[in-house]
């Protein structure tokens, strides 16, 4: 069942993020108008508002948002832990649509 109302696109975009007074990187692994998933090795709890600065080829854009969900993974070949999270955007400039616009052609 698919709970997702926008089509999400694969696209890797590091970002710097803001969480609970925590700066930390991560990389996207898909994106849409509503939401993106950041994969990264730390997890955070669900419902926490956070601030990402997006990395565009010619532009860094502050996106706001909520983590709606994180999970965390043992990575089969290498037995790390990695994970990430879910984050549903509440505020983002029009740039960023624009941006995915051009992800679509």
């Amino acid at each position: 069942m698919e709970k997702r109302k926008e089509k999400r696109v694969n696209k890797k975009l590091m970002v710097n993020f803001s969480l609970d007074g925590i700066e930390s990187l991560g990389i996207t692994s898909n994106v849409s108008k509503k939401g993106l998933y950041i994969a990264l090795t730390e997890m955070f709890s669900s419902n926490k508002d956070i601030s990402i600065f997006v990395a565009l080829p010619k532009d860094v854009l502050n996106i706001k948002g909520k983590v709606k969900w994180s999970k965390e993974l043992k990575n089969k070949s290498s037995g790390d832990l990695v994970g990430g999270m879910g984050i549903k955007i509440t505020e983002s400039p029009p740039e960023y649509l624009v941006f995915l616009e051009t992800l679509k052609n």
